[in-house]
C-alpha cells in the first residue's frame, strides 16, 4: 500500500509540473484569447463553473500605477478585477501590456479582442475547448468547519459525533489539502469496547490530500474504534464479541490491535463535472475496497441535492444528501485574498436498507471561500 501511495504521489507531481511548464511559462503577445481565458479561469470555484465561453466583446484595461491592476469587461460590464499580485504574474506572461502602458500618455493601456468580423471571440477554438474540458475537473477551494451527528445501525445501534476542519486550496493546476477531525462514539458496541479496552481507538484524526483536475489522492488517519462505514455490516456486535468471519470487516476478527489509532485509510477521488467516484481502501478494517458513486450539486430553491450509491462486497445502499442554501455572512480580506464566509444551517446524509442497516446524519457547516483577487 505504501508503494502504491508513493507511485500515485509521484505521478501527480510529475503531471502537475508538466501542466505548469506548458500553460504558465510561454511568453504571450499583447492580448489574445488565451489571456482572456486565463483571467476567467483564475476565479473562485463558483465562478469557474460559469460558461466562460460567453461570446461577445471583451475589453482588457491595465493601468500602470501604484495599484497595478488588470480589469476585464464583457460587453461593457466589468466582470473581473485582478489583485496586484495576480496582475504581476500576468504581466510576466504578457510583457507588452506593461510596455504599451508606459508608452501611453496616461499610463493606461486598453484593447478589445474580436474575430475581425462581428466583435466576438471565435466559438470553436481548440485551446478554448481544452480549457473548458479541464474546468470540468476543478475542485473547490475552501476552509470548512462542520459538526455532524450520525445515527447508524449495523446489527447494533451506534451514534457518532464528529467535528471536522478541512482546508483545500490550489496552486495553478496542483491541488492540496489537509484536515483535522474529532470523533466521539456512543451506543452498545462503543460502550462494550470502552469497558474491555479503555485505551483502544483514537478520537482524534487527520487527513492530507494532493491532486490535479479530475483526480485526487487522500490519506486519512482512520483510527476510530467504530469503523467509519460501520453500517455496511449487519452484525458488527457479534463480530466483535465472537471474532467471527465477516465478509465486510477485518477490524475485530483477530482481536483489537493496540496500534489501531494510527491506522491509515487511502482514498482515490475522481470528478467530472458533477459526477464523482470514490475508491476507499483500508486493509486493516475492511475486507475489500468500498466504492461510492455520486451525482452532486443539483440546485433547487431551498438548497442542493446529491444522489449517491455506496457498494461493498455484500451490499449496496442508495443514499442522498440535502444541504440547505448557503447563507452569506461576511467577506474578509487578507492581503490579496478575499474570503467570503457562509453557512449551511443544516445538511443531512441518508443511506437506508432496512431497520437494521442504515445511516442517517445531520450537521451544520461553515465555509470560508478562498478567492485570489476575486471581484468584490
Amino acid at each position: 500500500m505504501k508503494r502504491i501511495s508513493i507511485i500515485l504521489i509521484s505521478l501527480i507531481l510529475a503531471i502537475s509540473n508538466l501542466y505548469s511548464n506548458n500553460l504558465y511559462t510561454t511568453p504571450k503577445p499583447v492580448i489574445d484569447k488565451d489571456l482572456i481565458q486565463t483571467i476567467l479561469l483564475d476565479t473562485a470555484d463558483s465562478t469557474r463553473k460559469q460558461n466562460f465561453l460567453n461570446y461577445g466583446t471583451y475589453k482588457l484595461s491595465f493601468r500602470n500605477d501604484s495599484t497595478k491592476t488588470i480589469i476585464l469587461l464583457h460587453n461593457g460590464t466589468e466582470i473581473k478585477r485582478l489583485s496586484t499580485k495576480r496582475t504581476e504574474e500576468i504581466l510576466k506572461l504578457y510583457p507588452l501590456l506593461e510596455k504599451n502602458s508606459r508608452e501611453s500618455k496616461n499610463g493606461t493601456y486598453s484593447d478589445t479582442i474580436t474575430d475581425g468580423k462581428n466583435g466576438k471571440i471565435e466559438k470553436f477554438d481548440s485551446d478554448q475547448m481544452i480549457d473548458k474540458i479541464i474546468s470540468l475537473g476543478f475542485w473547490e477551494d475552501k476552509v470548512e468547519l462542520s459538526e455532524q451527528f450520525n445515527s447508524m445501525n449495523a446489527g447494533t445501534y451506534v451514534a457518532r459525533l464528529s467535528t471536522t476542519l478541512d482546508i483545500n486550496n490550489h496552486y495553478k493546476f496542483f491541488y492540496y489539502g489537509a484536515g483535522l477531525a474529532i470523533h466521539s462514539h456512543y451506543g452498545g458496541l462503543s460502550d462494550t469496547i470502552s469497558l474491555k479496552y479503555p485505551t483502544y481507538g483514537g478520537g482524534f484524526g487527520f487527513n492530507l490530500s494532493i491532486g490535479l483536475p479530475f483526480l485526487k489522492y487522500k490519506i486519512r488517519n482512520a483510527g476510530e474504534k467504530i469503523p467509519y462505514y460501520a453500517w455496511l455490516g449487519n452484525d458488527l456486535y457479534s463480530l466483535f464479541i465472537y471474532e467471527e468471519e465477516n465478509s465486510n470487516f477485518k477490524i475485530y476478527k483477530d482481536g483489537l490491535d493496540p496500534g489501531h489509532s494510527w491506522n491509515m485509510e487511502h482514498q482515490i477521488n475522481l470528478k467530472v463535472w458533477n459526477f464523482y467516484y470514490d475508491l476507499i481502501i483500508d486493509g486493516d478494517v475492511y475486507q475489500n475496497p468500498i466504492h461510492i458513486l455520486a451525482f452532486k450539486d443539483m440546485n433547487t430553491f431551498f438548497g442542493t441535492w446529491d444522489l449517491r450509491v455506496i457498494k461493498s462486497p455484500t451490499v449496496w445502499l442508495p443514499g442522498f444528501r440535502f444541504t440547505t442554501k448557503e447563507i452569506k455572512i461576511k467577506k474578509f480580506k487578507y492581503k490579496d485574498l478575499v474570503l467570503p464566509l457562509s453557512t449551511s444551517i443544516i445538511y443531512t446524509d441518508v443511506y437506508y436498507k432496512n431497520i437494521s442497516q442504515y445511516n442517517i446524519a445531520f450537521g451544520i457547516k461553515f465555509k470560508l471561500g478562498i478567492e485570489d483577487g476575486a471581484q468584490e
